[in-house]
C-alpha cells in the first residue's frame, strides 16, 4: 500500500510523456498563429526590426558556409555580400533614418525587383559577430532557396521571414507538449515587440522559442517521476548551446544539466554541461577577440572592454552604484517600459529617441495586464517539492538580467560611468519567461478555476492589440 501513491504518480507523468504527439488543438494553434504572422508581416515593410540588415548579412554568410566574420584592416568585421543584396538593404533602409519617412511606391517597387547579382563586395556586420551563426539557419535557408531557385532577393526574404516564423511556433508548440506553460509566458508572447520580433527575420523569435523549449525540458527533467529519455538531455543541450552563444546574457542558463544532474544523476547530463559551458565559453572568447566593431554609435573610449570588465570584476560595488543610477534616472526607465511593451521602427543610436510609440494608456493597459497573467500563474501547490528547479529558473532570471546591465556597461558605454547605456527593454523577455516558469512550478499549465479570469482576461488583451498593431503599422509606413 505504501508504494501505490508513487506508482500512481509515475504512471501518470508516463501517460503524459506517451502522449508527445501533434493533436489537432496543436496543429490549429499552429496555423492560426501563422496564418496572423503572414498578415502582419505583410503590413511590415522589410528590415524594420533593430538591426535586421546585419541579421541579415549573418544569414546570408552562414548560406555560404562562413562561421567567423573577415576583419580587414581599418574596418569594422564583416564579410562578402551579394550586391543585389547590398543594394536591397541600402533601397529598403533608406526611410528608417528618419521617423518623419514613408513608404514610397515607387521606389519600393523598384527595390522589389532586385535580383542577385552573383558578385560580392565586402560589407560589415560587426554587432552579430559576437552570435554562433546556426541560429540564422531559417533565415539562411530561405536565402539559399530563393538564391538557388533564382527568386528576387524580395521575395527570398520573405522567405526567410516565413521559416523563422514557421520554425519560431513549431518550436514553441513543441515546447508546451512537452510541459505546460502558462499565463504569464503567454501574455509576454502577445506584447507588440515580441509579435513584430517574431514576424521579421531577426533572430529575437527563435532564440525566445528556443528559450521557451529549453526552460520546457529543464522543468520535465527536474521532476523525478517523469520519464526523461536521453534524447530530450541532447536536445536540451543544443538548445542551451543556441542560448548561450547567440544571447550572452543567457550565460547561466548552461547550469541547467547540472542541476538536472543533481536529479537523475545520469552522467549525461554532467557530460552535456561541461561540454556546454566550455564550447560557450571557447567561442565567447574567440569572438571577442575577432570581432571588431568600428561604427560612429558606439562610444570613443580609451579602454578595451576586457579592461572594463577586469575594473568591474575586482570593484563590484562599482558597478551596482552605476546600476542604480540607471534604474534611478525616469527617462531610463520610461525608455525601458517602451522597448518591452513595443516601439515600432529603429530608434536613435544613443538610445534617448524612439521612432514611433503607442499612446501612454496603452503602456500603462500592458504593464497592468502583465501583472495580472504574473498573478494568474502563481502556484504554490507542490513548492516542497519542487522549490529547487523553481528558485533555479529565479536565480537564472535574476543573474541573467544583471548581465545584460553589466555586459552593456563593458561594451557600450563610456569608461567610467554613470548611466548603463545600450540596454533596451526587450532584452528583458526570456529573464521574465524564466520567472513565469519559476512561479508555476511543477504544476505548470493553466487551472479550469484560473481559465475562467485569465482567458478573458488575454483574449481581451489580443483583441486590443489586433486594432492597435496593424493601425500603428499603417500610420508609421504609409500615412503621412
Amino acid at each position: 500500500m505504501e508504494n501505490t501513491v508513487p506508482e500512481k504518480n509515475a504512471l501518470v507523468h508516463q501517460n503524459r510523456i506517451l502522449k508527445f504527439r501533434l493533436t489537432h488543438q496543436h496543429l490549429q494553434i499552429f496555423l492560426l498563429a501563422l496564418f496572423i504572422g503572414i498578415l502582419l508581416s505583410s503590413l511590415l515593410p522589410p528590415l524594420q526590426s533593430p538591426d535586421e540588415p546585419d541579421h541579415i548579412k549573418r544569414a546570408y554568410l552562414l548560406s555560404k558556409g562562413q562561421v567567423l566574420l573577415e576583419s580587414p584592416k581599418e574596418k569594422s568585421s564583416g564579410g562578402q555580400i551579394d550586391n543585389g543584396l547590398l543594394n536591397y538593404i541600402e533601397g529598403m533602409t533608406r526611410f528608417t533614418q528618419d521617423s518623419a519617412g514613408r513608404v514610397e511606391k515607387q521606389q519600393m517597387n523598384e527595390t522589389a525587383k532586385e535580383k542577385w547579382h552573383k558578385t560580392t563586395s565586402f560589407s560589415p556586420a560587426p554587432g552579430t559577430g559576437y552570435y554562433f551563426p546556426l541560429i540564422y539557419f531559417p533565415q539562411a535557408l530561405g536565402l539559399a532557396i530563393g538564391e538557388s531557385l533564382d527568386l528576387t532577393i524580395n521575395d527570398s526574404y520573405r522567405l526567410a521571414r516565413l521559416l523563422s516564423l514557421a520554425v519560431s511556433l513549431a518550436i514553441i508548440i513543441i515546447a508546451t507538449m512537452i510541459f505546460p506553460t502558462n499565463f504569464l509566458t503567454l501574455g509576454l508572447l502577445v506584447l507588440p515587440v515580441t509579435v513584430l520580433q517574431f514576424v521579421s527575420a531577426s533572430l529575437d523569435g527563435t532564440t525566445t522559442a528556443i528559450a521557451i523549449l529549453s526552460i520546457s525540458l529543464f522543468m520535465h527533467a527536474c521532476d523525478k517521476h517523469s520519464r526523461h529519455s536521453a534524447w530530450a538531455s541532447w536536445l536540451l543541450g543544443i538548445s542551451l548551446l543556441l542560448l548561450a552563444t547567440s544571447r550572452p546574457h543567457l550565460l547561466p542558463l548552461v547550469a541547467m544539466p547540472l542541476i538536472i544532474f543533481l536529479f537523475r544523476k545520469k552522467r549525461l547530463d554532467l557530460i552535456l554541461f561541461v561540454g556546454i559551458a566550455l564550447f560557450s565559453l571557447a567561442w565567447l572568447f574567440l569572438a571577442l577577440q575577432n570581432t571588431v566593431d568600428l561604427r560612429d554609435m558606439r562610444p570613443d573610449r580609451s579602454y578595451s572592454t576586457g579592461q572594463i570588465i577586469f575594473y568591474y570584476l575586482k570593484d563590484p560595488l562599482a558597478f551596482f552604484h552605476v546600476l542604480w543610477s540607471t534604474l534611478m534616472d525616469p527617462n531610463t526607465r520610461d525608455f525601458y517600459q517602451k522597448t518591452f511593451i513595443g516601439a515600432i521602427g529603429w530608434m536613435d543610436p544613443n538610445l534617448n529617441k524612439l521612432d514611433f510609440v503607442f499612446g501612454t494608456w496603452f503602456y500603462n493597459f500592458s504593464i497592468l495586464f502583465c501583472i495580472a497573467m504574473a498573478a494568474l500563474s502563481i502556484q504554490w501547490k507542490n513548492f516542497r517539492l519542487d522549490w529547487i528547479p523553481r528558485a533555479s529558473l529565479l536565480l537564472f532570471s535574476v543573474i541573467s538580467t544583471l548581465m545584460v546591465f553589466f555586459l552593456l556597461l563593458a561594451t557600450w558605454t563610456a569608461h567610467p560611468a554613470t548611466i548603463i547605456t545600450g540596454v533596451q527593454g526587450r532584452y528583458f523577455l526570456v529573464p521574465l519567461m524564466l520567472l513565469a516558469y519559476a512561479l508555476s512550478g511543477s504544476q505548470g499549465g493553466i487551472g479550469p478555476r484560473r481559465k475562467l479570469i485569465g482567458l478573458p482576461i488575454f483574449y481581451l488583451y489580443s483583441l486590443v492589440l489586433c486594432f492597435i498593431l496593424p493601425a500603428a503599422l499603417i500610420y508609421r509606413y504609409f500615412l503621412q
